[in-house]
């Protein structure tokens, strides 16, 4: 008997939150109901809160971050060898005997082992409109921003400080006096990434790569936000940013074709047709009201 009477308890309790978990189809949602969904996807991981707008509108804003990956340990070369070293040497051992510029500088040691690391860096702000055909439908289109830093990724060098000084010195000495330079066939030293090269600044060298900060988004997805029959519910999203042309900057100055060693430019012809980033998420959602 107290069994059947647990059971009787049970089932009324389950009829209650069932009930509770549902909207009334009258009702007009209109900025009455608010709920709370994460995510994951190549947005990286996500939190929002979300409300209603309409049964055919609703409106999620939150955050979304990429876990900071960091890469140690990329090596990369100097575009001088050991004939060019000599060179170098000589042309700053007459640069210090003419007592051009602020002081001596040092010569050139070109170290045996350069390393770089790299870090990319994505959080977002977004608010995203999920339109819906009919009050009961799943499918939508979702349409928004995504808004954060522009800076996407970034690479430095890890070692070396010394050499690095070093070889920005020697550098800005050529730039100065050229007419002295042009006498010893003299060229700036730097990194060859690619077919690029970074000169240091001061003891370090650095990279970025930056797209714009405020990113239109367009997608398609199934689910909502906040379901009307059930308190929780599971939503994914397919769609694309729009963070315009990704340019590769060297400390503030944008790289170029003209930039590269070659001349051809391959890496920035590449590069600057990623105009878009494509992002497929997966969030489940809770009802809070």
């Amino acid at each position: 008997m107290r069994t059947k009477r647990f059971f009787t308890v049970l089932c009324a309790i389950a009829l209650t939150v069932g009930a509770s978990a549902q909207i009334d189809e009258n009702d007009k949602q209109i900025f009455n109901h608010v709920g709370a969904g994460v995510s994951v996807g190549l947005d990286g991981i996500g939190f929002n809160v979300a409300t209603t707008i309409t049964p055919y509108v609703q409106a999620r804003a939150g955050i979304s971050f990429m876990p900071k990956i960091e890469v140690n340990d990329i090596d990369v070369d100097l575009n001088i060898g050991d004939n060019e070293v000599q060179q170098a040497n000589a042309f700053i051992d007459q640069y210090n005997q003419l007592g051009l510029g602020n002081g001596p500088i040092s010569h050139i040691n070109p170290p045996k082992e350069l390393s770089m690391s790299a870090k990319l860096n994505m959080t977002d702000f977004k608010l995203l409109f999920d339109i819906y055909p009919t009050k009961t439908s799943p499918w939508r289109l979702t349409v928004g921003f995504y808004a954060g830093k522009s800076q996407l990724l970034e690479a430095w060098t890890t070692n070396c400080e010394t050499e690095l000084q070093a070889i920005t010195q020697y550098n800005t000495a050529l730039q100065e006096h050229k007419a002295l330079a042009d006498q010893f066939n003299l060229n700036p030293i730097g990194l060859e990434v690619g077919e690029y090269l970074i000169q240091p600044n001061g003891d370090q060298a650095r990279a970025f790569l930056k797209v714009n900060g405020f990113k239109p988004y367009i997608g398609i997805g199934s689910g909502r936000a906040i379901s009307s029959k059930h308190r929780f519910s599971f939503a994914w999203d397919l769609g694309c940013q729009f963070w315009g042309t990704p340019t590769i900057y060297v400390m503030d100055k944008p790289l170029d074709k003209d930039s590269s060693i070659d001349g051809d430019g391959d890496i920035i012809k590449t590069v600057s047709k990623i105009t878009v980033y494509p992002t497929l998420s997966f969030r489940f959602n809770g009802r809070i009201l």
